[in-house]
């Protein structure tokens, strides 16, 4: 009996009066043809409302954010401002009349919030002051703008290149002198310098020179260790090596002592004089 199938009655061989093939997709009584029509149009509607709510380009879409009318509600005319201006510069696309634009940026963790819709310009050679108490999301957005987490919803725009679509040459364009860590302890500052100005594309037989030009910026000849505020000195270093169009410096000079600090500072300046860099800068 194995290798073959019995058929138990001679009904299954061939129609009669008792029993007709019914096919599943079919439109009888014991189909389901009508089934999958209406999810295959359920599922097209849903996908359509979906896409058109998400676009954020139609008013109906404002009626389901209830959390960005209520912190719009708190916000004062400056800041409206520039959300405006935001707007504007999104809308027609002139991303070149800025160095950094950043739209209704969001971050969210579970249930903490920790961005809630980040919105501002920062223009060539300019330095942007980004400042807030503990706790206030400065760190996030810093790691979502150096496109080392993802943005929960909104948008940046350089020149040539937006964040949620190009990762790899954004983070080309961005120097990013993290709060804490991000160094490599075997190495020492001039490795550590030469190995970064080699990855930012400069010339080989320009990279002794602009370390040297980096280390006086930023006070950094004579130390032979990269602890306490060298470390601090080390990373807006490496942040700045390179010219890179935008560097996110994350409290650069915590810990750091005032004479160092001013100097460090004073560096910064003379490098955004010299070249076309702007700063985002945040402090406490």
């Amino acid at each position: 009996m194995w290798g073959h199938m019995l058929y138990c009655c001679s009904t299954t061989e061939e129609e009669s009066d008792y029993w007709s093939a019914v096919h599943p997709l079919g439109f009888s009584q014991r189909g389901v043809g009508y089934e999958v029509i209406v999810m295959a149009i359920e599922g097209t509607l849903l996908f359509l409302l979906l896409s058109w709510l998400d676009s954020g380009s139609l008013p109906i879409s404002e009626a389901y954010d209830p959390d960005k009318h209520k912190a719009n509600e708190s916000l004062d005319r400056d800041v409206m401002a520039e959300k405006d201006t935001v707007r504007n510069i999104v809308s027609k696309k002139m991303f070149s009349k800025a160095a950094l634009t950043v739209e209704d940026l969001h971050k969210k963790f579970a249930t903490v919030h920790a961005v809630k819709g980040l919105s501002f310009t920062v223009l060539s050679k300019e330095c942007f002051g980004f400042l807030g108490s503990n706790g206030a999301g400065k760190t996030t957005a810093f790691q979502m703008l150096a496109a080392l987490i993802p943005a929960s919803r909104g948008e940046a725009y350089m020149r040539r290149c937006i964040l949620s679509w190009e990762a790899r040459k954004w983070q080309s364009k961005v120097g990013y002198c993290p709060q804490y860590g991000g160094l490599l302890e075997t190495l020492t500052a001039r490795e550590y310098l030469r190995l970064f100005a080699s990855l930012r594309g400069v010339s080989t037989h320009k990279i002794d020179q602009l370390v040297e030009s980096v280390f006086n910026l930023m006070g950094l000849d004579g130390i032979a260790d990269n602890r306490g505020g060298n470390k601090r000195k080390l990373s807006m270093a490496v942040a700045i090596i390179g010219l890179p169009r935008l560097v996110l410096l994350d409290e650069p000079t915590a810990g750091v002592d005032v004479v160092a600090r001013r100097r460090m500072l004073s560096g910064l300046k003379v490098v955004m004089d010299y070249s076309d860099m702007s700063v985002v800068l945040t402090s406490q």
